[in-house]
């Protein structure tokens, strides 16, 4: 089965996107690059969630609750240790 395309949708050739690449450069987006891991993972800590489990760690050992505390800090680690390697991934 053969599909008929009209000429106007074909798209560029080879030779077009060439010359529109070194015209214009390449298709992609350049962002800033967080190399440093203690840049990454202060950016992982001081996000709202992460700041409300600290917070909620505290108030339990203020409160004098230590297991529910311990907790609290042991999830807080793994949370941070998966989105730590989960960006770093990305980069």
């Amino acid at each position: 089965m053969s599909i008929k395309i009209p000429e106007n949708l074909k798209g560029l050739s080879d030779s077009e996107v060439k010359k529109a690449q070194q015209q214009y450069g390449d298709n992609a987006i350049k962002g800033e690059q967080n190399s440093a891991w203690y840049s990454l993972l202060f950016d992982i800590i001081k996000e709202p969630m992460t700041l409300i489990l600290i917070a909620v760690s505290i108030i339990y050992v203020l409160v004098g609750d230590l297991g529910e505390a311990a907790f609290m800090f042991v999830a807080i680690v793994a949370v941070t240790g998966i989105s730590f390697y989960q960006d770093s991934r990305n980069q």
